[in-house]
């Protein structure tokens, strides 16, 4: 959990490591994901672990749910999930880039939008 929020901290200030270190726990992800269901004892478990506590939510709950959660539906709304932000941090990577370029040193710093005598601040 903290390296995720570490990770996300490095994404938002657009430091190259953070970018790194997301896709490395996105696919950590897949990989913990892919294990947990291909692993028959794993598979097996974590369905026991499910029925189990669809059973102590039922006891809790004037009408029982009659739904039992099957495990493999868990990997299928997982993997596109992980899959589609591994696409978009990998498409979008130019940004960490142009940002480490400007705030490389020596370079030009980015003009002000809104400086003194900007017009919106006049108004």
């Amino acid at each position: 959990m903290a390296a995720q929020m570490v990770a996300a901290v490095a994404m938002l200030k657009l430091k190259k490591w953070g970018l790194f270190a997301t896709i490395g726990l996105q696919c950590l992800a897949g990989v913990n994901a892919a294990l947990l269901m291909g692993i028959p004892g794993h598979r097996a478990r974590f369905q026991q672990m499910m029925e189990t506590m669809t059973a102590s939510m039922n006891a809790r709950l004037p009408e029982p749910v009659p739904f039992v959660f099957p495990a493999w539906i868990g990997l299928a709304m997982a993997f596109p999930v992980i899959l589609e932000i591994l696409w978009f941090l990998v498409a979008r990577r130019r940004a960490f880039a142009s940002a480490a370029q400007e705030l490389a040193p020596g370079a030009s710093k980015p003009t002000q939008r809104f400086g003194r005598n900007s017009a919106l601040q006049r108004a």
